[in-house]
């Protein structure tokens, strides 16, 4: 799936880095965006993201809220120090209470609550940030 995310001038994402603590959910979700065309990296805690980020430049990160040891918010904190044009998506249960401000001063765009379709990722990162 080639996304344009909005603030990265129409660059098509081919990079994608995706963690959760889900094992399955995330298997599933590697394969989808690879079947799409997308060279995706996959880690199941925050340790194999920090060690992954270090090592590589991606187009587009999604992280699971439940992460550990660190949540996601504090993992995409880092990323964003380190790669401040780093575009962030997070993903949680939908029962997974959202109340960290945290959130939206890292990503513009909205939680994607599990499980989701690849239209509902395309549908955020096609958003412009005032639409969020």
């Amino acid at each position: 799936m080639k996304k344009e995310i909005n603030g990265n001038a129409g660059k098509p994402v081919s990079r994608v880095l995706v963690a959760d603590e889900d094992a399955d959910f995330l298997a599933s979700l590697t394969v989808a965006l690879r079947s799409e065309g997308d060279e995706v990296y996959a880690a199941g805690n925050t340790e194999e993201v920090l060690n992954i980020l270090y090592n590589s430049k991606f187009d587009l990160l999604m992280l699971g809220l439940g992460l550990g040891p660190q949540n996601g918010v504090e993992v995409a904190e880092w990323a964003k120090l380190t790669y401040p044009d780093l575009p962030v998506v997070f993903m949680a249960e939908s029962s997974y209470l959202v109340a960290d401000g945290r959130i939206n001063r890292v990503s513009p765009y909205p939680v994607l609550a599990k499980p989701f379709d690849l239209r509902s990722l395309d549908e955020i990162l096609y958003m412009k940030p005032s639409e969020n």
